[in-house]
């Protein structure tokens, strides 16, 4: 046996680390039944006795049971066997595209795909309208003009957008 079983606790008790107060209680008195120095002769009964003891103490107790938990999922994870690294020569486990299927990534004539592109360019159209309007209207200063530089970015990308919308094969 290797010391990560020797000091497991659960083990010692017999039972599983999902156990409830009630089945450690059963299996500390069925342990202690059977290894009480009063009851078994050999020699070794009372060193089993104290780690019956010492694991029920342990284990009853619902803080020192997280503690523990906590120490042994860490020791688990210590000597837990190392990833392997991937296999250079093994193909990916998600669909790839075909360079030479020429679809598009998603579908065009959905309402995420079309509320996206109306939304960039209501924002587009409003922006350069606003900051225009405020410049000659509003006497702001000639210094705002570089300010419609997003709106005019994302004018001609949303435009191109809804032209794939409405655009029907053939035309």
């Amino acid at each position: 046996m290797h010391q990560a079983q020797e000091n497991d606790l659960y083990g010692t008790l017999g039972v599983p680390r999902s156990a409830d107060a009630v089945t450690i209680k059963r299996a500390f008195r069925a342990h202690a039944k059977r290894c009480h120095p009063d009851v078994d002769p050999s020699p070794m009964a009372g060193v089993r006795f104290r780690a019956v003891h010492a694991a029920y103490s342990t284990l009853s107790d619902p803080l020192l049971r997280i503690a523990y938990d906590a120490r042994l999922a860490a020791r688990d994870q210590r000597h837990a066997p190392p990833l392997r690294p991937p296999r250079s020569n093994c193909s990916p486990s998600y669909r790839q595209r075909d360079t030479d299927e020429g679809g598009a990534d998603i579908r065009i004539r959905s309402w995420p795909f079309i509320g996206l592109h109306l939304t960039g360019l209501v924002f587009g159209v409003l922006l350069v309208l606003t900051i225009l309007g405020g410049i000659t209207f509003r006497d702001w200063p000639w210094t705002n003009l570089p300010f419609i530089l997003p709106g005019l970015l994302v004018i001609p990308d949303a435009w191109n957008g809804l032209k794939l919308v409405f655009h029907r094969p053939g035309q």
